[in-house]
């Protein structure tokens, strides 16, 4: 039997809690890996190797920033269905933005082997770091 929580019943505080915590812990891991990252480059490659790190974490974070839009549009519509309490719809969008998702990974992933170098160069990334 699966347990679903129902945000729209209860506490908000509790509830607001309950979403926002796991949310900061993820960002918090998500800054622990970028610290240890670049501790690691840093330390084992060399200082050019941190300098590529730093400068493609831009685009790194662009297409996340992407992502992260898309996925939170996808929930605003998830949680309206899920609160008019339409089964059928919730299933249709979640197909949906699975399919949607898999096109823009594929837009995501082949911008970025084009464009990824003249992006660099457009921000001045000196030509030993790219």
């Amino acid at each position: 039997m699966q347990k679903t929580t129902d945000m729209t019943q209860g506490r908000p505080m509790g509830l607001l809690l309950g979403f926002a915590v796991p949310l900061m812990l993820g960002s918090l891991c998500q800054l622990l890996y970028t610290a240890a990252d670049s501790a690691v480059v840093g330390r084992l490659m060399g200082i050019d190797a941190f300098a590529a790190v730093g400068a493609a974490n831009f685009l790194c974070l662009l297409a996340y920033e992407i992502i992260l839009g898309l996925t939170q549009g996808f929930g605003v519509i998830f949680a309206q269905l899920f609160g008019k309490k339409d089964d059928a719809g919730l299933r249709i969008a979640i197909a949906m933005a699975i399919l949607i998702s898999g096109a823009v990974s594929a837009l995501l992933t082949g911008a970025g082997l084009l464009w990824a170098k003249p992006m660099l160069m457009c921000m001045d990334t000196p030509e030993d770091i790219l």
